[in-house]
């Protein structure tokens, strides 16, 4: 694919891979259990995901999220390690793979490529904060305009065990919501 070759990997491919931090929604076809997981890296032909939750063989739906924009697609486990699983998609419509190959040009442009069989996994963010602030909450108010984008923040941020107060599409509708909370001294 033009404009998408970057440099070779040591292993090979059938194209380079990118370190990722995306999440990702996976559901069992056939069972229907859906989860939530990191990707660690992605490629035109398939991801990384970071869970044992699925057997080689078992066919995905999956939908990938990553700074506002994501993209969904069919695929099969086609190996299974000890921290995760690589998917190869299977299906992929027109606007999903346009938005792969977008997402994939930018992980080209910023060099976020694989070069071994084992990447440095993600590092997220602390949210931790000292007990001396004195910050009491009742949970994360997530923000982000995009539907999809928020509900996967929300199903990992569940999954993990970190209380949600509530959703906001925007800075200004988060601000609102904090000011009302703050001023009836309640959640979002």
């Amino acid at each position: 694919m033009p404009g998408l070759e970057g440099p070779p990997c040591t292993d090979q491919r059938r194209a380079p891979r990118y370190h990722f931090g995306g999440v990702a929604e996976l559901t069992d076809l056939e069972s229907g259990p859906m989860i939530v997981a990191l990707v660690r890296n992605l490629s035109l032909f398939g991801c990384f995901v970071k869970t044992k939750s699925f057997q080689v063989g078992a066919k995905v739906k999956l939908t990938i999220t990553d700074s506002g924009s994501h993209f969904s697609a069919l695929g099969g486990v086609a190996n299974q390690r000890d921290d995760g699983v690589g998917i190869e998609f299977t299906d992929l419509g027109p606007m999903d793979r346009a938005r792969l190959e977008e997402c994939l040009a930018e992980l080209t442009e910023t060099g976020k490529l694989t070069t071994r069989l084992t990447p440095e996994p993600p590092s997220l963010p602390s949210a931790q904060v000292p007990p001396s602030t004195n910050v009491h909450t009742s949970g994360v108010l997530v923000v982000d305009d995009h539907d999809v984008t928020r509900s996967t923040i929300h199903s990992f941020l569940r999954l993990n065990s970190v209380p949600v107060c509530g959703e906001a599409e925007n800075g200004k509708q988060a601000v609102e919501r904090v000011q009302r909370a703050t001023a009836r001294g309640g959640s979002p």
